[in-house]
């Protein structure tokens, strides 16, 4: 079976609640899922800076080098560095857009989506691979000083890694 059919197969049945499955079979069936998403996404993302000719020739060469970074969460957030409240926060969505969100801690909110293309937009590559790479240094940020990780994402983010 392929592993696009796996898929498949996969989302139908956790779609589905009532088949009495063991809880730790249905997170691992979860991560697989979620797992081959990203790789699809990273497949998707190649071919496409590929086709753009985004790669130089050193990358071409060497491709691990050019490889996107891809964050573990698909949920990030930091809080600035001015102010106790404002927060950079990073997500991406089902079709894994890039959506950005910015509060200044004060009044000011603002929210921007960069597609990957598939459906339509894709017009920001490179900045959507930025943006993705951004999401993978706030959590390095968030796990080396957590004093400024965003505690209420941080803690979304926590309760679904000890989920079974």
């Amino acid at each position: 079976m392929s592993a696009d059919k796996l898929a498949e197969a996969l989302r139908e049945i956790m779609a589905h609640d009532d088949f009495g499955m063991d809880a730790k079979v249905v997170a691992r069936a979860r991560q697989a899922l979620a797992q081959h998403e990203r790789e699809q996404t990273l497949i998707s993302l190649t071919a496409e800076q590929s086709r753009l000719g985004m790669y130089d020739e050193a990358e071409k060469q060497e491709p691990e080098k050019a490889a996107l970074k891809w964050p573990k969460a698909r949920d990030v957030a930091r809080l600035e560095d001015m102010s106790p409240s404002g927060h950079l926060r990073i997500t991406l969505d089902t079709d894994n857009d890039v959506c950005v969100e910015v509060y200044d801690g004060k009044e000011t909110f603002v929210s921007i989506e960069f597609c990957n293309g598939g459906g339509g937009g894709g017009n920001s590559p490179h900045l959507r691979a930025a943006l993705i790479g951004a999401m993978s240094a706030i959590e390095q940020d968030n796990a080396e000083r957590p004093h400024r990780a965003h505690p209420r994402f941080s803690a979304i983010d926590a309760a679904k890694e000890a989920k079974p």
